[in-house]
């Protein structure tokens, strides 16, 4: 699983043995590729998956770094 384009990871889930891949966002390329690796891919929309991660990273910064993070609350999915 992988949040917003996964395109560079795919090798490697096939590597691993996986067969299912979830990720934000693939090229049309990207998918047959996917296919001709033995994945079967999942696009969940790449704003959303990677929308629901910015708070664990915000926390994330501010416990590694001290620096005090703010997710946007206004950004939007462009295609909703």
């Amino acid at each position: 699983m992988c949040a917003g384009s996964g395109a560079s990871l795919l090798e490697l889930a096939a590597s691993q043995g996986a067969t299912l891949f979830v990720t934000g966002e693939l090229s049309h390329h990207d998918v047959l590729r996917a296919h001709a690796l033995g994945l079967e891919v999942l696009l969940a929309g790449h704003t959303n998956t990677e929308r629901g991660y910015l708070p664990r990273l915000a926390a994330a910064v501010h416990a590694t770094c001290g620096v005090e993070c703010m997710v946007s609350t206004a950004d939007r999915d462009p295609l909703a």
